[in-house]
This record gives structure tokens, C-alpha cells and sequence, in this order.
């Protein structure tokens, strides 16, 4: 008989008692709602299709990032792309680049450094910003432009990057000879 109510009290402390991750879970969602409230906007997404940059990071970094890979730096990510999109489309190319390479931390994989996203959010915005520029005919800026991305050959998911000395590695295919090779072809074909 003692040793059952010693069983029991103990499954009753084991059942009342909330681990420390689940305690961080629901604090996170209650700050998460206070913020919201504060807020104009209600999500990471909703927060960007208004441009509230520093809201959706509000937002971002109250989500779960306990899991590798988490919510918070795939939203993080999403939030540094989008914000450098609309720098790039304000003409700001120079502060667009900035807030990638801002990021650059964000950018991340099982805690180490993950060149292929952050190469890949590199790349969308300065191919965004080459495309900007061969519209204003301004072909010596997008090359410069194109001469700014990392010597490498990147995957077409941008997991895998081959730096010079990899056997993938091919001089004629880096994402800035592709680039520069394209605004020679367009300014050609425009004189």
C-alpha cells in the first residue's frame, strides 16, 4: 500500500508539472498575442504584403526556433529577401545588399553557416537588381552588379555551392559569368 501511494503521488507530480520547453512554448505564445495586438498586422506574411519590415521581425522572433530549422530563421530569411526586394525596387541597390549581408546570420543549418540560402538570396537580388538595370539600359552598372556575386556554381536550389578546386566547379558556369554573359547578349542585341 505505501509503495502504491508513492507511486501514485509520483505520477501525480510527473502528470502536474510542466517541462521547461512546454512552459517556453506557451509563454512564447503569449507574448506572440500580446504583440499581435500592438500590431497593425497579424502574421509574418500579412506584416510583409505591408511592408512592416520591423513588425514581421517582431513577429518572427517570437516563433518557435527550438527545432533545427525552426520558424524563426525560415521566416527570418523570408523577411531579409523580401525587405532587400524592396530597397532594390526603390532603387536603393546599395542598402538592398546591405540587409542581405545584414542577415548574413539568418541564414543558417544546424547551427553552422549554410552558403548555399545565403548565396541564394545574394543572387535573387542581384539578379533582380542586373534585370533593373539592363531595362534602364545601364549596362556597365549590372555588370559591376553581376561581378559582386561569390565565384561559384550554385545548384538550382542553391543547397550546393562548388567553390574553385571543387570538381564541379565550372569557371563558364558561376552564377556571374551566367549574369555578365547575359547583359553582353542583351546589350548587343540592343545597339
Amino acid at each position: 500500500m505505501k509503495n502504491f501511494l508513492i507511486s501514485m503521488f509520483l505520477i501525480l507530480a510527473f502528470v502536474g508539472c510542466k517541462s521547461d520547453s512546454e512552459k517556453r512554448r506557451e509563454q512564447r505564445k503569449k507574448d506572440l498575442s500580446d504583440l499581435v495586438d500592438d500590431l497593425t498586422c497579424k502574421s509574418v506574411d500579412d506584416c510583409l504584403s505591408i511592408y512592416d519590415f520591423s513588425s514581421a521581425r517582431k513577429i518572427a522572433d517570437l516563433l518557435n526556433d527550438d527545432a533545427i530549422g525552426g520558424e524563426k530563421e525560415d521566416n527570418m530569411q523570408k523577411i531579409i529577401t523580401e525587405e532587400a526586394l524592396y530597397w532594390a525596387k526603390d532603387n536603393d541597390f546599395t542598402k538592398a545588399l546591405y540587409t542581405i549581408s545584414e542577415g548574413k546570420n539568418h541564414f543558417t543549418r544546424y547551427n553552422d553557416y549554410d552558403a548555399g540560402r545565403y548565396y541564394g538570396a545574394q543572387f535573387t537580388l542581384i539578379s533582380f537588381i542586373v534585370d533593373r538595370l539592363i531595362d534602364e539600359e545601364k549596362y556597365k552598372a549590372a555588370k559591376k552588379w553581376a561581378l559582386k556575386l561569390p565565384d561559384a556554381v550554385y545548384d538550382e536550389g542553391y543547397q550546393l555551392i562548388y567553390k574553385k578546386g571543387s570538381s564541379n566547379y565550372d569557371p563558364n558556369n558561376t552564377m556571374s559569368k551566367v549574369l555578365t554573359e547575359r547583359i553582353n547578349k542583351i546589350e548587343k542585341l540592343s545597339k
